[in-house]
């Protein structure tokens, strides 16, 4: 991943998650997504490691999930196709292709700043490598008049296929966030990993489960809760990072489920500056979604105007 300037862009829309959201409004963001093959070994690590990442200055990349999992590599050398940094909203896919460790299955994701929608998916067999994407992004905030009392923070919501008993797929969400320029701190990561051997891995602040069905099948949910009271005009920063890897798999983002947010034993926040939306529209309906938020940015600069690799282990 390559190292870039943040910059913000016009387009303005509310994100909504929960009932206190509407005293936050999204006011745009940069962000890009790689894709490629990682290599991975190392044995069975026990925790969660991540990486460094060169474009947003953190170690927000998903490494290894732990619980048993190995070690992925998913470095500059290793990408097959990198956006490059643009406005958001940001849609981008890759099929096919792949590098010296292995072929590349498809990956699409959709990153609108607040959420990120995004599939991945793998058919080499198991062992060696993993097809992986890796989305950043910058997105910037205000807090309305009627400013903010409540829980920030992020979900990750996914389900997909693991198709043999080598199979393995592993997602996570890191963000960072600024309140007028100053760092606050890091979300707790929130990771999600499935392994054909019945291995697993379910973690997030608040809360996060992970449940197995038939035909390799599976869903997860995992949560952070940051409780925060923001006065009215308060600048909101947070710079995002989701990791995914499928070794053949496959993993799509999913609207949260209402049966795993009640094992999750939490809520969701009441403002989400991060999280996993319903999927990636398909191509006409993302040319109709372009139109609205160039459609939302119009009438917001008007107001404005007016108003002044894994593997199972």
């Amino acid at each position: 991943m390559h190292t870039f300037a943040f910059a913000v862009a016009s387009l303005g829309l509310l994100a909504s998650v929960g009932a206190a959201d509407a005293a936050i409004v999204y006011t745009g963001g940069t962000g890009l997504t790689v894709y490629g093959v990682a290599p991975y070994g190392g044995g069975g690590q026990p925790a969660p490691i991540f990486g460094a990442n060169n474009v947003t200055g953190f170690n927000d990349v998903l490494l290894s999930p732990g619980h048993g999992f190995l070690t992925a590599d998913p470095s500059i050398p290793h990408n097959i196709l990198d956006t490059g940094i643009r406005p958001l909203a940001l849609r981008s896919f890759q099929i096919g292709g792949g590098n010296g460790s292995g072929p590349f299955g498809a990956g699409q994701a959709l990153i609108t700043g607040p959420q990120i929608g995004f599939r991945l998916s793998d058919a080499a067999p198991a062992g060696g490598s993993a097809s992986y994407m890796i989305s950043s992004w910058d997105a910037n905030f205000t807090v309305d008049g009627g400013g903010f009392l409540g829980n920030l923070g992020s979900y990750l919501s996914i389900g997909g296929r693991l198709s043999a008993p080598g199979s393995a797929s592993a997602v996570s969400l890191v963000s960072n966030y600024y309140l007028n320029g100053i760092y606050q701190g890091q979300t707790a990561p929130l990771v999600l990993a499935a392994a054909g051997n019945g291995n697993f891995q379910a973690l997030g602040g608040s809360g996060a489960v992970l449940r197995f069905g038939g035909g390799g099948r599976y869903r997860g949910l995992a949560i952070d809760n940051v409780a925060a009271a923001l006065g009215a005009g308060t600048n909101l920063r947070v710079v995002s990072t989701l990791t995914a890897y499928a070794d053949p798999a496959s993993i799509d983002s999913f609207s949260v489920p209402l049966d795993l947010l009640d094992l999750t034993g939490t809520t969701l926040p009441d403002f989400a500056f991060s999280g996993s939306s319903g999927g990636v529209p398909e191509p006409a309906a993302w040319g109709l979604l372009l139109l609205g938020f160039g459609a939302l940015g119009q009438a917001l600069r008007g107001r404005r105007g007016r108003r002044g690799a894994v593997s199972p282990g």
